[in-house]
């Protein structure tokens, strides 16, 4: 059997089937804190309700949110390390192509992805927080003249700059609030002088 624990709702682990359970671990990792799920036996939660998910029996503990979490900024750490260029080149071919893809139900040819590529590099110049491009990036590559793309693309793309945003977001409070720390201690030091 596996368990969840809720937030906000007796702060105990609950059981829940172990085939539910996986589905569910992998839907949250990239759920949006606002996203809603119906859990068999519990209700209606969103992602942000849920604190964590342990697997049942043969299953290790790396399994759980936290970890999948530590292994997905260590991933965005390691991409963030990279300079512009290799970032670039390590990200536009696959998310171009399904933007690409998305629109015209083709794949780009190279030609296109090099030019885009450029663009990407551009962006992630003036840009170093981000690890994937814009979709505005990839539409000024293409001139995209009221082009429509696939909804069910455009979700998947959507969402994913959306989680890169939240990850910006995030680690922008987190450098505030160790500023704001440092500067307090530095405060605290001079007042004692």
């Amino acid at each position: 059997m596996a368990f969840i624990i809720f937030k906000d709702r007796n702060k105990e682990w609950r059981q829940v089937d172990d085939e539910k359970a996986k589905n569910l671990l992998n839907w949250w990792i990239t759920a949006n804190p606002a996203d809603k799920i119906v859990i068999e036996g519990y209700g209606g939660t969103t992602a942000g309700e849920i604190k964590d998910i342990k697997l049942g029996k043969g299953q290790e503990d790396k399994n759980t949110i936290e970890e999948k979490l530590k292994e997905w900024r260590a991933a965005r750490k390691g991409k963030l390390a990279m300079s512009p260029q290799e970032r670039a080149e390590n990200t536009t071919a696959g998310h171009f192509s399904l933007f690409y893809f998305g629109i015209y139900g083709v794949s780009p040819s190279q030609e296109l992805i090099d030019t885009a590529q450029g663009q990407v590099e551009e962006f992630y110049c003036a840009n170093p927080q981000w690890t994937i491009p814009r979709l505005q990036t990839y539409a000024k590559s293409i001139k995209l003249k009221g082009e429509q793309i696939q909804e069910s693309i455009l979700k998947i793309l959507e969402r994913r700059e959306s989680r890169e945003l939240q990850d910006i977001e995030f680690e922008t409070n987190v450098k505030n609030k160790h500023a704001e720390e440092e500067q307090e201690r530095i405060n605290s030091l001079a007042w004692q002088r």
